[in-house]
């Protein structure tokens, strides 16, 4: 095997089907790497496949249908990806919500901070169970620079383990702080892969760009944006801050700032932060797990 292929790699990214999600897809099948990408439906896949193959005809890229609104098809797309597909080399989550309409999902979790984070962790832990022993694994967290405002100001990330689970109960409104949880939530949980036997995990903030993951924005909002335009990039250089993270080492302790190698922030490396956040992870599927295990019984 020549040393090209040797470092073609297979890239698995969640929510790719606009925004930065497609613009990483497109740059990683130009590097020659085999992508396939989630879509919540097969009419979303099928368009953004023949978007992909008209720019790119010869593109090693395929989709699978996965909704992150859904545990249940979580687990089935994963099953899916695991059967039909080599192992992944690399995996991108990428996909997110923003002031979402409907404040809770089904699962009567914040629909922020369920789509953002919690089916990702899911996803992630999956795929670190099923890949082969002696196989690395790089997961590359997409964060925002909004994880910095834990850092005791405006808000704390509060040591009380009871206290820490509210702050991530369902509101009224999944707004801002909901989407800056969800954020720094992903940045904690790369921390923690890092300690998991052959793999390796970076956040990074792509930098601020317009996609249609502001598209619940209301227009006295996305006006506010546009005051500081200046701070936004175009979703292809987003992107290509995605694709650095998932190709390069960064040090544990540190993120992808933009084109920037810095420092998390220290609520994201606490340890104890990072325990209340596992614990509460794993208490709500336990429980989304068991309620589903008596619903089936109650049908027999």
């Amino acid at each position: 095997m020549n040393s090209e292929k040797a470092n073609v790699k297979r890239v698995l990214i969640t929510g790719a089907t606009s925004g930065i999600g497609f613009s990483t897809t497109i740059q990683l099948c130009e590097l020659g790497h085999t992508v396939v990408f989630t879509a919540r439906n097969e009419e979303k896949g099928e368009k953004t496949l023949k978007a992909v193959k008209s720019l790119l005809p010869c593109a090693n890229v395929s989709y699978c249908v996965l909704d992150l609104d859904s545990f249940e098809s979580v687990e089935q797309a994963t099953v899916e990806l695991v059967k039909l597909h080599d192992p992944f080399d690399v995996v991108i989550l990428n996909a997110a919500v923003m002031l979402p309409p409907e404040s809770q999902t089904i699962y009567g979790l914040d629909s922020t901070f369920q789509v953002n984070f919690l089916t990702h962790y899911f996803l992630a832990l999956k795929l670190v169970k099923a890949k082969p022993e002696g196989h690395h694994l790089h997961i590359v967290c997409l964060s925002s620079v909004l994880l910095k405002l834990f850092d005791g100001f405006p808000w704390r990330i509060p040591k009380n383990e009871m206290k820490f689970e509210r702050l991530f109960s369902p509101k009224e409104k999944s707004g801002w702080k909901s989407y800056a949880l969800s954020k720094f939530a992903l940045a904690a949980f790369s921390e923690t892969l890092n300690l998991e036997e052959d793999v390796s995990a970076v956040a990074v903030n792509p930098g601020n760009s317009m996609t249609s993951v502001s598209r619940h924005m209301s227009l006295k909002r996305k006006r506010l944006f546009k005051i500081f335009k200046s701070s936004l990039i175009p979703v292809e250089d987003a992107a290509r801050n995605v694709v650095r993270a998932a190709l390069q080492t960064i040090p544990s302790g540190h993120f992808l700032d933009k084109e920037k190698i810095v420092a998390l922030p220290r609520p994201v490396t606490d340890h104890q932060s990072q325990k209340h956040l596992i614990n509460m992870s794993e208490k709500i599927l336990d429980r989304i797990i068991s309620s589903r295990i008596s619903e089936k019984s109650a049908t027999l």
